[in-house]
């Protein structure tokens, strides 16, 4: 009986996962509320978690649901075959990672809110007994742990002794009294790594084999009171690794390219002309609007915005100035098409290097779809983004009248 749940976790890894669509390899639910702002952000969810019964602590992503704007409420499933914790993603706004305690067959309802930034979200549920009768604990311990950083911070070294003496009874009960393996398995950790200090090498081994015999079937029990542990990982699981940290990186991106583009911050930009000459956007005086096109000769639909773009210019000459964009590899096809679209009345810039590579002050722009556009007072600050058709002419009007 040991090993069963083992041996079940290495088929289900290895037979199973592949098929993650079919419902035999999903018996645990997670609904997810958006609020307001959240629910209007078209963007990915992903459910993921780490197998830590098996070797090294395997990670796997379960479900992704890809939302549209206006949808309030995302469901996921998964597959547990203990009591575990799983993490919500999402990929451009809301929790980097929403903690969810799941037994299996379990459905849990919980809400997310655009502002969620910390690393880890901490979150009791609105549907969910196991998960808020553990995340209870989580909450103390970050509370505990705050309180004794600020000790820290404050010099108040008896203060904080005492402090680390209560937290070592603390986390003691907590082994022997919750009655969740995750939480007691959790004191344990933090006492044998964070409070290591207090507590002898003897006791921790103690509150392993305690552990150990109060779940007896559980694998990870089991494994607690080995001293070498396999933490090799599969290429499957390195592979999902590399994924969620590529997702999140991308999202840092997203995020810090939403915040360089807000309406009323400044865009800069100084980048090599047609002409050879480097020229900023701060360069271009005399005008009251600066329209800023980021396109490319690929981009029919960016193609097809320029006639909207040249009767603003028409008709606001000496009001408005337009700083071009291309983000074309093909530095020799730019400026052919130049000529061919009759862009001459444009200022034509670059923004890729001779490598063919994004320059960094456009990638702060955070361009994943073309045609963008921002439209930028005499002052570079922007008052208005993705201008298309006439609503430049039509937004350009409403600004002149003012």
């Amino acid at each position: 009986m040991k090993y069963l749940l083992y041996i079940c976790s290495l088929f289900l890894l290895g037979s199973f996962l592949p098929q993650q669509g079919s419902d035999e390899t999903r018996n645990v639910t997670v609904i997810v509320h958006l609020d307001d702002a959240l629910s209007q952000v078209e963007q990915t969810v992903y459910l993921h978690s780490y197998l830590s019964w098996v070797s090294g602590g395997e990670m796997n992503i379960w479900d992704s649901v890809r939302t549209e704007k206006g949808q309030k409420t995302v469901e996921l499933q998964g597959l547990l075959l203990l009591e575990n914790c799983v993490y919500i993603t999402f990929s451009k706004e809301g929790p980097n990672n929403l903690l969810v305690y799941l037994f299996p067959n379990d459905t849990v309802e919980i809400e997310a809110f655009y502002d969620d930034m910390d690393q880890v979200t901490y979150r009791k549920a609105l549907k969910g007994k196991v998960h808020n009768e553990i995340i209870v604990s989580d909450m103390r311990t970050r509370s505990m742990w705050k309180t004794r950083h600020r000790l820290e911070d404050e010099g108040k070294k008896d203060s904080l002794l005492l402090w680390d003496r209560m937290m070592v009874d603390y986390y003691c009960k907590e082994v022997k009294q919750n009655p969740h393996y995750v939480a007691a398995n959790a004191a344990r950790v933090i006492l044998q790594v964070n409070l290591k200090d207090y507590i002898s090498e003897d006791s921790v081994m103690a509150l392993r084999q305690y552990i150990a015999k109060k779940w007896p079937n559980d694998i990870r029990a089991i494994q607690v009171t080995q001293k070498k542990v396999d933490n090799s990982q599969s290429e499957r699981s390195l592979r999902t690794r590399r994924r969620i940290s590529d997702v999140k990186r991308e999202k840092a991106v997203y995020q810090m390219a939403r915040k360089n583009t807000e309406i009323g911050k400044t865009l800069s930009l100084n980048l090599e002309s047609a002409d050879g000459g480097k020229v900023a956007l701060s360069d271009l005086k005399g005008c009251r609007y600066i329209y800023v096109d980021v396109w490319a000769t690929w981009c029919k639909p960016c193609r097809a915005q320029f006639p909207y773009v040249k009767q603003a210019l028409a008709k606001y000459p000496q009001d408005l100035k337009v700083y071009a964009v291309s983000i074309d590899n093909n530095h020799t096809g730019w400026r052919e098409s130049i000529v061919k679209d009759s862009l001459q009345a444009f200022v034509n810039v670059i923004g890729t290097d001779n490598n063919r590579n994004l320059l960094p002050e456009v990638a702060r722009l955070g361009v994943k779809l073309i045609p963008r556009s921002f439209l930028l007072d005499n002052h570079c600050r922007i008052v208005a983004k993705d201008l298309h058709g006439e609503e430049l002419i039509q937004t350009l009007d409403s600004l002149m009248a003012q």
